[in-house]
């Protein structure tokens, strides 16, 4: 079985702004969980300053999460499976694979790792994001790698 990128461009998008999205309820449970466990006093707002802070950092970052799912996501080519080669592509479309590939790499790690360490609310938001980090990157290699294709085709008909 393939996995593969979403058959439309919106459920990629709506996924990856979910999975931002999630951390604030996930945020919410984790500093629960403390306060009941005695990390945090009762009677002030210690666990309401940082939801606060995680929830005002994500909304923060919803500009750029959705900048770049434009800017990645223009040329949507549709269902493509999400393991792909660089090869074929220029220098510039190779480092947004490569920011794509560290991204899930990253991100799957720090889902071990919180699961090791028992902050287990953070995991299944955690480990939403190497399949959407993957899925963008496989979507943005073949549509530039179209493009190159769709030019080399133009060439030759032209006799250039």
């Amino acid at each position: 079985m393939t996995i593969t990128t979403p058959k439309h461009r919106a459920t990629l998008w709506i996924i990856a702004n979910l999975a931002l999205l999630t951390f604030i309820p996930s945020s919410a449970l984790y500093y629960t969980r403390m306060l009941n466990a005695g990390a945090y006093p009762v009677d002030a707002d210690s666990i309401s300053i940082p939801i606060l802070e995680v929830a005002v950092s994500v909304l923060v970052l919803l500009v750029p999460l959705n900048v770049i799912c434009w800017l990645l996501l223009r040329r949507y080519p549709g269902r493509v499976p999400i393991r792909l080669s660089t090869e074929g592509t220029g220098g510039a479309a190779r480092l947004v694979a490569a920011f794509g590939l560290a991204l899930a790499c990253l991100s799957a790690l720090a889902a071990i790792s919180v699961l090791f360490t028992g902050e287990i609310e953070a995991a299944p938001v955690l480990l939403l994001w190497p399949y959407v980090a993957l899925a963008m990157r496989a979507a943005f290699l073949t549509s530039v790698k179209g493009t190159v294709q769709d030019a080399r085709r133009v060439a030759d008909i032209c006799g250039g």
